[in-house]
Order: C-alpha cells, then structure tokens, then sequence
C-alpha cells in the first residue's frame, strides 16, 4: 500500500512534468494545474469499485485516507518545485 501510495503522490506528478513540459510543450500555470493534478491523492472512484466488486476493500481504504494525509506533505514540494523551476504568475 506504501509504494501505492508513493507512486501515486511522488511518480504520477513526475512522469505528468515530463510528458506535459517536454512533450507537449506546456509552461507557466498550464502546466502548474496539470502536474498539481496529477499530484492529487488516491481519489474516492478506486474505493466505489472495491466496494462494488468486494474486492481489497480495506487496502483501498487504507490507501486512500494514507495518500489523503500524505498529499499534505507532498503538495508544497510539488509546487515549490513548479514555481523555482516553472514559473508562473505576476513577474513569470
């Protein structure tokens, strides 16, 4: 669940920079928005489908609660990284 978890706030934010500054070309708050996007905890659907299908039920409860309390970590590292090396805003 810990590397779940890792990988969703830490890799996911990651891999989106990459794909949206190099690959498409995105600056500035466009790609402010879509990294910090990708940097959002597990959202809610995974556990509307473990509840469906009765499957990993408490994994993905835990999951989800973890990468919630930990998304208050990871946040301001994400957009401190984005605003020294990305800038946006007034003076960008």
């Amino acid at each position: 669940m810990l590397g779940l978890v890792l990988v969703k706030l830490m890799l996911q934010p990651a891999l989106v920079l990459v794909c949206a500054h190099w690959g498409f070309g995105l600056s500035g708050l466009p790609l402010a928005v879509i990294v910090m996007m990708g940097a959002l905890p597990i959202g809610s659907n995974a556990l509307i489908f473990a509840q469906r299908y009765r499957a990993l039920e408490a994994e993905t409860t835990a999951a989800t609660v973890l990468s919630t309390v930990a998304y208050v970590a990871t946040a301001p590292l994400w957009l401190a990284l984005l605003a020294r090396y990305f800038p946006w805003g007034p003076g960008a």
